[in-house]
């Protein structure tokens, strides 16, 4: 039997990780004593109620999100 192709990575799990590397950009930026961007701002605000409006509880999001934070945190 022949396995499918991988696929595509989730949009959710794509957002997440745009989070957090903005997330550290502002720090970065912010260790530096640099201006941040404001559209650094305005997407990570953007994403951030993506996040919550999606609501993140179904048991395989929250297992890729669990594996994603110990890869990326």
């Amino acid at each position: 039997m022949n396995k499918p192709p991988l696929g595509i990575t989730p949009k959710y799990i794509m957002e997440l990780q745009r989070l957090e590397t903005i997330r550290e950009g502002i720090e970065r930026y912010i260790k530096a004593r640099k201006q941040i961007p404001l559209e650094w701002i305005s997407e990570y605000n953007e994403l951030l109620q993506r996040e919550y409006r999606t609501n993140l509880t179904t048991p395989h999001k929250q297992q890729d999100i669990k594996h994603l934070s110990n890869n990326i945190i």
